[in-house]
C-alpha cells in the first residue's frame, strides 16, 4: 500500500501518535459503526457488515446501474 499512498498520507499525526491514513481509516471505522452499516465489535483489520450496511450497498448497486444508463443514452 506504500507505493499507492502520498507522503502527506504517511505524516505522524503527534497528536495521535498515529499516521494519518490510519487515523482517516479509524475516523472511517467509526462513523460507518456509528450509523450502523457495519457491527461493533469489529477491529480495525475485519469489519462485520450490517444488515443495514447490505441494504445500503445494494440500493448503491441499483442507484448506480440507473445512473450508467441514463449515461449511456447520451
Amino acid at each position: 500500500m506504500k507505493n499507492k499512498l502520498k507522503l502527506k498520507d504517511l505524516e505522524m499525526l503527534l497528536s495521535v501518535k498515529e499516521n494519518r491514513c490510519v487515523n482517516h481509516i479509524r475516523w472511517g471505522r467509526w462513523k460507518l459503526i456509528n450509523e450502523g452499516y457495519i457491527g461493533k465489535d469489529t477491529s480495525l483489520e475485519i469489519w462485520e457488515i450490517t444488515e443495514k450496511g447490505r441494504e445500503y450497498y445494494e440500493k448503491l448497486k441499483i442507484n448506480l446501474k440507473q445512473f450508467s444508463d441514463e449515461i449511456m443514452k447520451f
